[in-house]
């Protein structure tokens, strides 16, 4: 998480604070700028960061007693803006973007653009016709967007985390309060933001501040309108909410913007002018163009009633409300990729009904022009693969220049060829064992039991889908069940529409397991993968096809996975193990991705230093033990303390699988008791005749080993205690502490700086590997940034993956053990550009910002991220799915 500057927070808590918000409502009274706790709500900011004295400092430089406490935002425009306006574009400074993506998670970049342009129009350096040009190509974060004539494919990018946080923001102002805002209930399924303490105290719940900020709305509408100054009732209204939450059982607060949109709006005077265009675009679903009119609007206001201490007051309340709900949409705080999720399932993300469109319009007009949509297997079966498929389309068609009405059928009626731009990955989201109670009973139910069961469930469906069914459709029936598809257009080209075909299962090309790995590890998803990629469509089907439409080829190829693995951890050789767990279990190869590959890239040194002590379980700390003891042997020619580390681990390990199973075992037969774990435990189990005939079906083939493979009986037996067995459920779940200490004492429970080496050299030997099976990593550098121990982009592991100047060049730095023999493949991507404010373009753009920092010289650094661009388009391109693509036969080959 990249830290805000002192400047800089400053001017967020005059935009965000729920400190500085509970002061502007506790009476109607003015208050002067040095009465409100700015001061106070710094200091929630990095606690123990800055001195008192640094502090008031800042606020001293920022603005003085006698200034308006919004004019701090003119150093900030200054700063962030000011280069980047050209011509008829605003957009930040691309010398500065690592701290203005810090700064637009905290407030929304409009905040300030807003005062600037209100400030010029006020003092008549710029006119209305500027605001509306300005509007046309504003971007929804003012960030530069491409203007080269360059693809960019984005192979990582989660539906889910793209919807665009404005629009959900502005429905919570445009619809009737939901009563559940006003509950306590909702802050469980929220993120802690320690801020906001007046938020999660429960004395500003949502459903007051929404309701609040509604009736100032609705004052400052009416006074630019009617010019009738209600601010009595108003601010009755307002402490009725504060203290009661009243108002939430009342209908919708008048002169919002549904009931502006009813009646022609004035335009006469320069505030009626910015309320009617953003009231023109509520009108036009232009949500973007309606915020950027409205911040103005506010702003504008605020200047021109300069006597007016209520509405000025109102104003705050607008900016302080609207960005401390922002916060809860979008990564404000926090690391881990546990607080993420709780932001990626927050509430206030999914207001709004037109998420699909929403989606749709924030990818497309981001630049980006080719990507792999990640959605969960349900989108099949609940009919939002196809809304995404007409949002989708109907986006693209928007973009395109068309000369001609003939033109724009044309392309309508050929949706599904070769020009379309986008597919999709189905990712299972990983799940908790909600076995809690340990029985007293020797037996218990196999690791993540009820996980096993949902997901078998739910790849029979999916394989039934994709295998075993008709997904061939003509387009009229995909658009007849779209808002977004005109009705002439279904009348004019019915019989073109029917006789256009597309195989829906042919948009899926991929699978995932996404989430926080420590709560199901890479064995639990291992056989419903495997079995999803162990054949293609049966022959009848492509036959059938074939005989509606001749052209068609195939049908599938084997799907390709592309696994969030070794992204978030506890212990770095945990990250590790799951980077060679889900290489191994789910058979991956050539073509094939591991999204963030965080563990294997960030140094270990650096790593220790961040987290300091380490909590792991006992169990999971015996498998680390055994598979780097593994792998310690490995490396033994080109680490020096290898050996010796590999007979510590063995000496530990012997006596912690005696306290876990009892009984002290060789680290051999512990790893080969490991590798059972990628197979389907229900039939290992209850089966030990490989070569019975009725093994032969799909599943069994996929799940279980082959005859060659057959583990003999007493690694079998540890396997089913793994799995079965109470004591070592109860001993393998005690938690341990492992200190570092520089020193090598010897400790087991202490990691020393040869311990680090040795993880150094493993890390090494794991990317060559990678590299030799042509597996890709997937970068996501602004998330990885957001969720892992990083401070800047400097220390983004893609450096190390994938050097600039190759590993010749900087062998020294990046392949210090001559493990490595040349670079990883890896593509870059943006994994949730919603949540953590980006867009692919961004990301290359503040890669090259921080080689630049890192000394490298321009013609290397542009020649790498071209080699970087080239390969994201080349790996989009062979994973998209053609009618001219030929279904290879298929075999699986087990490790």
């Amino acid at each position: 998480m990249i830290h805000n500057p002192l400047h800089d927070i400053d001017a967020i808590v005059i935009l965000r604070s729920d400190k500085v918000l509970m002061k502007l409502l506790e009476d109607e009274s003015p208050y002067r700028n040095e009465r409100l706790p700015f001061s106070e709500s710094i200091r929630d900011f990095y606690s123990s960061t800055f001195r008192k004295e640094a502090i008031e400092m800042v606020q001293q430089h920022s603005f003085g007693k006698d200034s308006d406490h919004f004019d701090i935002l003119d150093t900030i425009y200054d700063e962030y803006f000011a280069d980047g306006r050209d011509g008829d574009y605003i957009v930040a400074n691309l010398d500065k973007l690592e701290r203005y993506s810090a700064l637009i998670n905290k407030v929304h970049p409009y905040n300030i653009i807003g005062y600037r342009l209100a400030k010029e129009l006020y003092k008549g350096f710029i006119e209305r016709e500027h605001i509306q040009t300005y509007a046309e190509t504003i971007s929804s974060l003012a960030l530069p967007s491409c203007r080269e004539e360059k693809s960019y494919s984005d192979n990582h990018l989660h539906l889910g985390g793209a919807n665009e946080n404005i629009l959900n923001l502005l429905t919570l102002f445009h619809e009737k309060t939901d009563p559940k805002y006003y509950t306590l209930e909702l802050f469980k399924k929220l993120p802690r933001i320690s801020e906001f303490s007046f938020v999660h105290s429960g004395e500003l719940t949502f459903g007051k501040m929404i309701d609040i900020a509604k009736s100032a709305m609705s004052y400052l509408h009416q006074m630019t309108i009617e010019r009738e100054d209600s601010q009595t009732s108003t601010w009755r209204r307002i402490q009725e909410i504060a203290q009661f939450g009243r108002v939430a059982t009342m209908g919708h607060i008048s002169w919002q913007f549904k009931s502006l949109a009813s009646f022609p709006m004035p335009r006469q005077t320069t505030e009626q002018f910015l309320l009617a265009e953003a009231v023109k675009a509520y009108r036009e679903d232009q949500s973007i163009q309606q915020w950027f009119f409205y911040n103005i609007f506010l702003h504008y206001l605020y200047r021109e009633y300069q006597t007016n201490h209520f509405l000025k007051k109102m104003v705050q309340i607008i900016f302080h409300v609207t960005n401390i709900i922002r916060s809860y949409q979008v990564m404000s705080q926090n690391i881990g990729l546990g607080h993420f999720s709780e932001f990626f399932r927050s509430k206030l993300r999914q207001t709004t009904k037109e998420r699909h469109n929403n989606i749709a319009k924030n990818i497309i007009d981001s630049g980006t022009t080719h990507f792999e949509g990640k959605i969960s297997p349900s989108a099949i079966f609940d009919g939002d693969l196809l809304k995404y498929k007409v949002a989708f389309d109907n986006k693209i068609m928007d973009k395109e220049p068309m000369l001609s009405s003939r033109e724009y059928h044309h392309h309508f009626l050929k949706t599904n060829d070769a020009k379309r731009q986008y597919h999709f990955c189905l990712h299972f989201r990983r799940e908790e064992d909600n076995f809690k109670r340990l029985s007293k009973k020797h037996t218990l139910p196999v690791r993540h039991d009820n996980v096993r069961q949902k997901l078998k469930k739910e790849g029979q469906r999916l394989h039934r889908y994709l295998y075993e069914q008709a997904t061939l459709f003509p387009l009229y029936n995909i658009y007849r069940k779209s808002d977004s598809v005109p009705t002439i257009h279904l009348i004019k080209y019915a019989e073109q529409l029917k006789k256009n075909y597309i195989d829906i299962s042919k948009m899926i090309i991929g699978l995932d397991v996404a989430g926080r790995e420590s709560l199901a590890p890479p064995e639990v998803y291992a056989p419903t993968i495997n079995y999803l990629r162990y054949e293609p469509k049966p022959k009848k089907w492509r036959d059938y096809y074939r005989a509606i439409l001749p052209e068609y080829r195939s049908a599938h190829h084997r799907l390709r996975l592309s696994v969030h693995a070794g992204e978030d951890f506890n212990h770095i050789v945990s990250g590790m193990r799951r980077i060679d767990e889900t290489i191994r279990f789910y058979n991956m190869g050539r073509h094939d991705r591991l999204g963030h590959a965080f563990a294997i890239g960030v140094d270990p040194k650096a790593w220790i230093h961040a987290n300091g002590d380490i909590f792991v379980t006992q169990l999971e700390y015996l498998d680390n033990l055994v598979w780097l003891q593994r792998y310690a042997e490995e490396v033994a020619d080109v680490c020096r303390p290898a050996i010796k580390l590999a007979r510590r681990y063995e000496r530990f390990i012997a006596k912690l699988s005696r306290q876990i199973y009892g009984k002290s075992y060789p680290s051999a037969d512990l790893y080969e008791a490991w590798k059972l774990r990628q197979y389907c435990p229900y039939l290992l189990l209850s089966t030990t005749d490989y070569e019975h005939s009725a093994l032969q079906d799909a599943y069994r083939r996929a799940v279980l080993p082959d005859s060659q493979s057959k583990p003999s009986e007493e690694i079998l037996e540890l396997y089913r205690r793994y799995h079965r067995n109470a004591h070592v459920r109860k001993e393998g779940n005690k938690v341990i502490r492992l200190v570092f200490d520089p020193t090598d004492t010897g400790d087991d429970l202490k990691i020393s700086f040869i311990d680090l080496e040795l993880y150094e050299a493993v890390q090494d030997a794991m990317l060559q590997k990678i590299a030799e099976k042509e597996i890709i990593i997937e970068a996501n550098p602004s998330s990885n940034i957001y969720i892992a121990h990083l401070n800047s982009f400097e220390e983004h592991p893609i450096f190390r993956w994938h050097p600039v100047n190759g590993l010749s060049h900087e062998a020294e730095q990046y392949n210090r053990f001559g493990l490595r023999k040349g670079k990883v493949q890896v593509c870059i991507n943006t994994d949730d550009p919603a949540i953590m404010p980006t867009t692919l373009y961004i990301e290359f753009k503040q890669l090259k910002l921080a080689a630049k920092r890192k000394g490298y010289h321009l013609p290397d650094i542009e020649e790498w991220l071209e080699e970087l661009r080239a390969l994201g388009n080349k790996i989009f391109a062979h994973d998209h799915q053609r009618y001219e693509f030929e279904t290879k036969e298929l075999t699986i080959h087990y490790a």
